[in-house]
């Protein structure tokens, strides 16, 4: 079911990738009535969670681990920017943080489950009373199967990334946008499962029902201008005016002296206004598979990708501003895989490698849509060349990123061939 929903949302993602990435190349000259203000919200939240569940039997064999569940979920939420470059697309404000979740769930076969990871809440509705979340990392669960513990038939390790997804409503006070506390009510779901790293690998779902409450640590809102670059653009384009860098009389003058440039549709001036181009980014990763549980030795897979992903610049005025901002950032490019899980055959012994019987090669499209410094991975591939028809001839990933500065990013990345996993990703890439 959580790949089902995963391969939803990736579908919708990609879709918004290829929105946002379309261009047009024609400029219009800047005048004072097409400016564009908006009030930004910098106000940090601390909000705190009391759950209730059950973990499903979703598979024969897992009823004994069916028991209710509790525990305690605490986030940390920052505000986001407005986006810089499409700030009307973004209408309502974007929270972004950390989530730190405990679950006792229920059996001594089971255990307990810790989970820390990155959340994203996205508000609906005019009142933004109701917030979609939706939240990824990694976790710990304390009696996975072993010899010891044969009961547990769902997971086989004690570290897993985990998933959560779910629905909040503020229920108290009727005035929400006038009070610092707020309380809510919240559904949804966890999901533990470590992408086969270990057998077995059923994954942990659990269900949940929860109060909370949410405190505003700061009331902090600044409102900002934006300048109107294409006015011929169905989706308009603006960029923001930064007060010590950049007025419109500046944008105007620079134009009537032809200090201009097009990169791909969009205005870069002597004032250090945004502008796009393209970046290469190299990448190097491992994944690790167990096939089976009585498999004694794990298959490490090695990853090679090249990428030509999107990039925004900003002066050096914005760089640290715009930490707290998010952009999409759409990529193609061309990933190699060395998995000798195509040369296992039980009971048969491994036999001596051999690179065309255990190399794929794909062509991958997706996005990379960057909070801050984290960015939310979403891929979808297509293999050019596999030794043999095992797998689907096309594959999804999901994952997530951090950048530690300009040029090195960290990586972990699922990826799944529709609702059967493969294996996690982990490794960095290098801007060039």
């Amino acid at each position: 079911m959580i790949i089902r929903i995963f391969n939803y949302g990736l579908s919708i993602l990609l879709g918004l990738s290829i929105t946002i990435a379309k261009a047009d190349s024609s400029l219009s000259l800047i005048t004072s009535s097409d400016t564009l203000k908006s009030k930004e919200d910098f106000s940090d939240y601390f909000q705190v969670e009391v759950m209730r569940g059950f973990l499903a039997a979703h598979t024969q064999g897992m009823q004994e681990l069916y028991q209710h569940t509790y525990g305690v979920q605490v986030h940390f939420q920052r505000s986001m920017l407005r986006n810089r470059f499409h700030p009307n697309q973004f209408k309502k404000p974007l929270y972004y943080g950390t989530t730190l979740n405990y679950q006792n769930l229920g059996s001594s076969a089971a255990g307990i489950a810790v989970g820390l990871g990155f959340s994203l809440f996205i508000p609906t509705g005019e009142t933004q009373k109701t917030r979609f979340t939706v939240g990824m990392g990694g976790g710990y669960l304390s009696k996975p199967y072993s010899l010891e513990n044969p009961k547990n038939i769902a997971i086989g390790s004690h570290i897993n990334g985990m998933m959560r997804l779910g629905i909040q409503r503020d229920i108290w006070p009727i005035n929400v946008s006038n009070s610092r506390s707020t309380a809510q009510i919240n559904i949804g779901m966890t999901h533990f499962s470590n992408g086969n790293w270990s057998q077995p690998n059923l994954g942990v779902n659990m269900p949940y029902l929860s109060l909370s409450y949410r405190y505003k640590l700061e009331i902090n809102s600044q409102e900002s201008q934006f300048v109107l670059v294409d006015r011929n653009r169905s989706t308009k384009q603006w960029l923001k005016i930064q007060e010590h860098t950049t007025k419109i009389k500046d944008l105007n003058a620079s134009i009537e002296r032809g200090l201009k440039k097009r990169i791909l549709g969009t205005l870069i001036t002597k004032n250090g206004v945004i502008y796009r181009t393209w970046d290469v980014i190299g990448g190097l990763r491992v994944g690790r598979r167990q096939m089976e549980i009585d498999q004694e030795a794990n298959f490490t897979v090695g990853i090679i990708e090249i990428l030509a992903e999107r990039q925004y610049k900003y002066d050096e005025f914005t760089t640290n501003k715009n930490l707290r901002s998010y952009s999409a950032h759409p990529h193609v490019g061309f990933t190699m895989f060395l998995d000798r899980t195509y040369q296992y055959n039980k009971p048969n012994p491994l036999p001596p490698y051999d690179f065309a019987k255990t190399t794929e090669l794909a062509a991958i499209i997706g996005n990379r849509y960057v909070f801050g410094r984290v960015g939310v991975l979403t891929d979808v591939g297509i293999y050019l060349y596999s030794p043999s028809d095992s797998k689907r001839r096309y594959f999804q990933a999901l994952g997530l990123s951090y950048m530690v500065n300009s040029k090195l990013i960290l990586t972990a990345r699922l990826k799944v061939h529709l609702s059967a996993a493969d294996y996690i990703e982990w490794g960095m890439g290098y801007r060039f």
